[in-house]
């Protein structure tokens, strides 16, 4: 299983609300687990829809 890097999303939240962030939010893959999970176990649905807009962990057509 792939361990998340140390970034939790109420960081990412933080950083990125009231920011304009266009159609989807493009995310390092590491910073999830196989789960879709975050470090405090949010998952990516969680924070797309804290955000309001899709969060994909990969970098538009290719996924690590």
């Amino acid at each position: 299983r792939r361990r998340p890097l140390f970034i939790r999303p109420g960081v990412l939240f933080r950083a990125l609300a009231g920011q304009e962030l266009g159609e989807r939010v493009f995310l390092p893959p590491a910073v999830l687990n196989d789960d879709e999970l975050f470090l405090d176990d949010l998952t990516r649905a969680g924070l797309e829809q804290r955000l309001g807009v899709p969060v994909q962990a990969g970098f538009r057509n290719r996924w690590w």
